[in-house]
């Protein structure tokens, strides 16, 4: 079963959800079910992940790499 990478962003549009989610796709639906979710309360870009084995220094490494894009 792969794990499950949550995106937590600030709802501008429908546009720019759709390109957030293109680009997790792009670099991770090999290896996670992606889940973008939006709020107008949400600041700032935040990552969950669910059901991996994933140690914190490597989650840190791909959120970093995430952000830079």
């Amino acid at each position: 079963m792969k794990p499950i990478f949550v995106c937590y962003v600030q709802f501008e549009d429908d546009e720019k959800i759709k390109i957030i989610r293109a680009s997790l796709e792009k670099e991770l639906i090999e290896d996670y079910h992606i889940l973008v979710v939006s709020s107008e309360d949400y600041i700032d870009i935040k990552f969950e992940l669910f059901n991996s084995e994933l140690e914190e220094k490597d989650f840190k490494d791909l959120k970093l790499k995430l952000k830079l894009k």
